[in-house]
């Protein structure tokens, strides 16, 4: 089998599996319940996935890879408000371009105890990002930059979370831009 078909299995199982672990709930979805839904036979899924705890890890671990391929592109940027731009477009970007996947991440992280075993990667990193953002507001003179970073941040947030549960109507280009005039100029 070729590497590119390993590779396109590998990601019909995590797919699969996000989806399942977020309509059904991960405790009631079982490794061959994602097996069949992905494809694949389920001892196959094993040969990539030992467990559902590591399926769920390899989701996670995904989402962390793109958060790091768009940190990679803000180390370039040569002021704190093109650092914001970017940010704010990234993010924009990276929820508008598969609305469905997030929907899926967003109902799988109200499941109580899913992510538990991801806690401390998780508040490692939510430190390491808002460390940052609070840099990038200190660059800018602001008077109480940890103020203005946590309201940038739980603005994003908000609206990313908006963007995600609302309908394809949802100005989303509107919203973006006026968070760009806020904290941007």
């Amino acid at each position: 089998m070729t590497s590119i078909k390993k590779i396109d299995k590998k990601e019909a199982i995590l797919e699969a599996a996000l989806n399942l672990f977020a309509s059904k709930g991960y405790y009631t979805t079982s490794m061959s319940d994602v097996a069949k839904e992905a494809g694949v036979a389920k001892g196959s899924l094993y040969n990539y996935f030992f467990s559902k705890e590591n399926l769920l890890e390899a989701i996670l671990l995904s989402i962390l890879d793109v958060s790091n391929d768009l940190e990679k592109e803000l180390v370039q940027t040569q002021s704190p408000n093109e650092f914001l731009q970017q940010i704010i477009e990234g993010q924009f970007e990276l929820v508008c371009s598969n609305r469905d996947h997030w929907r899926f991440m967003y109902a799988l992280s109200l499941q109580p105890g899913v992510f538990e075993f991801s806690i401390e990667l998780l508040q490692q990193r939510i430190k390491e990002n808002m460390k940052e953002v609070v840099s990038q507001f200190e660059k800018k003179g602001s008077a109480d930059p940890e103020i203005d970073a946590r309201l940038f941040i739980g603005t994003l947030d908000g609206l990313l979370l908006q963007v995600i549960t609302n309908l394809d109507d949802f100005p989303v280009e509107n919203l973006k831009q006026g968070m760009i005039n806020k904290y941007c100029k």
